[in-house]
């Protein structure tokens, strides 16, 4: 059956209307800032590799294929051809992320630019996040939703071993990495950014992920996360560019998932072989949930009510 405006409510119809407003301020936020819009495919042959990343994987291909988890390495290669500053808005898809801020298909907003820093794709979070609450807030859209979420610059910014001592649990810093993360899931993470934006940035080099880590007596991760009244929005960082380093991570995460029974992904070795060949430049980048976002701006409760059609629908 066709989809049919008409059976949704009427606050469904104006957030599909709002949501699209929404779209279109990030467009032109990017356009106003010198990045250029790409495409990158929905299928890859590594869908990442980290610990809470599970793919689906599509049949009938001569190689393994799966449906794409992030468009980040496809991304880096670009910069690697010359490209500079791009950002993509795509569909992006993980198995078994359910819930009121998790949907295994939902929109993802990346972007990444030469030459940078996680600091300066911090101060980019902030000024989009910025520009497009205040254009939202006066246009019709959100006018008829009765909302006006203006978010306010500087948002705050505090170190990962910051969080964990304000909240009195700083001993957790040192446990091994899954008991770390239990005791932010469960003590620190509600207390993160729960009236306005709020950046944690500097993470254990344990928890690096891709991100670069800063040599010196205060060995940490070059990445961070945001939150914005208990919604986790952003997840960036300063890039590895050096293959063995890059590899290496692989070859750890690899044996994590093999011991959670998890399968290990192949790498990206287009990927690796640019690294390799010294091709990609410095450069830093994020990943944003626009449907989050949206939740954000337009005070819904649930993914569920910025999505026209919700895992559950399907």
């Amino acid at each position: 059956m066709p989809f049919d405006l008409e059976r949704l409510s009427a606050r469904a119809r104006l957030l599909l209307r709002a949501r699209a407003r929404i779209v279109d301020l990030i467009r032109q936020w990017f356009d106003e800032n010198g990045f250029l819009e790409v495409e990158t495919p929905c299928l890859c042959r590594s869908p990442g590799f980290e610990t809470h990343i599970d793919a689906f994987e599509v049949s009938g291909g001569r190689v393994p294929l799966f449906l794409a988890t992030s468009p980040e390495f496809f991304m880096k290669r670009l910069l690697s051809a010359g490209l500079d500053r791009i950002y993509q808005i795509c569909k992006v898809f993980r198995r078994n992320e359910t819930g009121e801020h998790h949907n295994p298909e939902f929109t993802m907003l990346e972007w990444y630019r030469k030459d940078a820093t996680y600091v300066d794709i911090m101060a980019d979070c902030e000024n989009l996040l910025c520009e497009v609450s205040s254009r939202f807030s006066k246009t019709q859209e959100a006018k008829d939703l009765g909302v006006q979420v203006l978010l306010k610059a500087p948002f705050a910014r505090r170190k990962f071993s910051q969080v964990f001592e304000d909240c009195g649990a700083l001993e957790a810093v040192k446990l091994p990495v899954a008991e770390r993360l239990q005791v932010f899931v469960e003590k620190v993470e509600p207390l993160i950014g729960r009236r306005a934006p709020e950046f944690i940035y500097d993470y254990p080099k344990d928890m690096a992920s891709l991100a670069r880590i800063r040599k010196g007596s205060d060995e940490v991760a070059e990445r961070f996360e945001l939150y914005a009244f208990g919604l986790e929005l952003a997840n960036g960082f300063t890039e590895i560019t050096d293959s063995e380093e890059f590899f290496a991570r692989y070859m750890d995460f690899s044996k994590q998932r093999e011991a959670m029974g998890l399968p290990a992904y192949d790498p990206d070795w287009h990927y690796i072989r640019m690294l390799k060949e010294g091709l990609l430049p410095p450069c830093a980048g994020v990943a944003m949930g626009i449907d989050r976002v949206i939740m954000l701006l337009c005070n819904a409760k649930s993914i569920k009510e910025v999505m026209a059609f919700p895992f559950d629908t399907l």
